[in-house]
């Protein structure tokens, strides 16, 4: 009987910890002034600026803060998938990459290898897919798995 007494004692108090238990704060970083910062350091007005921001659909489909400046009138022939294994969003994207009907490469951007060619192309999240042309040159960048059929269609 002593033991049951224990167990329920201990259960009680894991519930009253379990009520007390926070998660950690999640840092936001957004671009500022041409660079990329924690909100946490912005200023007031930086902060209410941020809050007015407006997401906007360019001209192929995707929605993005940013307007797309690598989409051009090129059929792309190759793309390089930036990805990393603590990305939730990467297992989707890789599975809607495998089934394009163009080569491609899948680069770890936890490797060194890997975060410098994603330096090289600017990239800053995962996962991001880049598709080229014929001329080694950028032609579209998307980051999510549903955008990618709007360039290249899906075998």
């Amino acid at each position: 009987m002593r033991r049951i007494e224990e167990i329920e004692h201990e259960i009680e108090a894991l519930r009253r910890e379990l009520e007390s238990t926070h998660g950690t704060e999640t840092e936001v970083y957004s671009r500022i002034v041409g660079y990329y910062r924690s909100l946490h350091n912005w200023n007031r007005g930086k902060r209410e600026e941020f809050r007015h921001r407006v997401a906007f659909s360019d001209l192929t489909g995707s929605t993005t803060t940013e307007p797309n400046r690598f989409a051009r009138e090129a059929t792309p022939v190759r793309f390089e998938l930036f990805i990393r294994a603590s990305c939730p969003n990467c297992p989707p994207m890789k599975t809607a990459a495998e089934r394009l009907d163009i080569p491609g490469t899948t680069i770890d951007v936890d490797t060194q290898a890997g975060a410098l060619r994603a330096s090289e192309l600017a990239i800053y999240a995962t996962p991001t897919i880049v598709f080229f042309g014929a001329d080694d040159e950028e032609t579209h960048r998307r980051t999510s798995a549903s955008a990618i059929g709007r360039v290249v269609p899906a075998v």
